[in-house]
Formats: structure tokens, sequence, C-alpha cells
């Protein structure tokens, strides 16, 4: 991962820090750790955010991105763990 785009992820967790604590920060909160090579920690975020989805259209906003960038970091192991999160309707 470039390290700029490692920059970013923690200028945005920083950001997080100063929001409100919502569905919204905790999936952005996600995504940054993802970029930063902490999938484990990545996964209980998206688990709380998940959790609180109101509409499945939210959910499946998550999870396209949340999949997207596990596999571009962490491989198919990566996207499969972060899939797992989800329980979406096919």
């Amino acid at each position: 991962m470039p390290k700029g785009i490692q920059e970013m992820a923690r200028a945005v967790l920083a950001h997080c820090e100063k929001a409100d604590d919502i569905m919204w920060r905790r999936a952005t909160e996600g995504e940054a750790l993802l970029i930063l090579g902490e999938l484990d920690e990545a996964c209980i975020r998206y688990a709380w955010a998940i959790q609180r989805a109101s509409a499945p259209r939210e959910a499946t906003s998550m999870y396209a991105q949340a999949v997207r960038v596990a596999e571009h970091v962490h491989g198919a192991a990566g996207a499969e763990k972060v899939a797992g999160l989800f329980s979406l309707n096919d």
C-alpha cells in the first residue's frame, strides 16, 4: 500500500475520533483500518456498524466497499472474512 494512502487512512481515523459515534463513523474507521493492514480491528468496527444499519441499502453499501478494499489489501482470505460479517439476502 503506498505510503500516501496509509497517511490518509491515519488522518481519517483522527477525524473519526471527533465525529459522533454512529454507524457511518464505524464503517469509515473499518475501511481505514483495512488500508492500514488491521484486518481484525476493521472487522470489529464493521460488525458494530452492521448491527446498527437501519436499512438494507446501508449494509449493502458498506459491504460493497469493505469487500473491495479487503480484497485489494488482504487478498481473497481477507475479503472472505469481511464478507462473512454481512448477512445480505441475494
